[in-house]
């Protein structure tokens, strides 16, 4: 796939986890991290809401989850924005941080 193509279908992945994932906002609470907000607060539960999701390792793991998960708007228009800069123009893959950033959601290896 060219860089263009890799590009494109990280924007495609990413929108479509952002679609359906839970919004937020997330806040951290130990090595949980939760909806700051849950859709009803009243609600009691015995067990982990599906909008309650425990990071094993460490809290450190939790705050890296919430600082990404922030930062998926921003991703998304530096990605647009390099595609539409270079739209069709063959120097798109010379953007290597960005084409790395798109082979990381896509879960690809990053070039060196």
């Amino acid at each position: 796939m060219n860089a263009a193509g890799t590009i494109q279908a990280a924007i495609d992945k990413l929108t479509r986890l952002r679609t359906f994932s839970t919004r937020g906002p997330w806040k951290k609470a130990g090595s949980y991290i939760e909806e700051a907000e849950p859709p009803n607060p009243d609600d009691r539960f015995d067990v982990l809401p599906l909008n309650v999701f425990k990071i094993e390792e460490s809290d450190t793991d939790a705050e890296l989850v919430l600082a990404l998960h922030a930062t998926i708007d921003a991703q998304l228009a530096i990605l647009r924005h390099v595609l539409e800069y270079y739209r069709g123009d063959i120097g798109i893959g010379t953007n290597r941080h960005v084409v790395n950033l798109a082979r990381a959601i896509l879960g690809e290896q990053e070039d060196t």
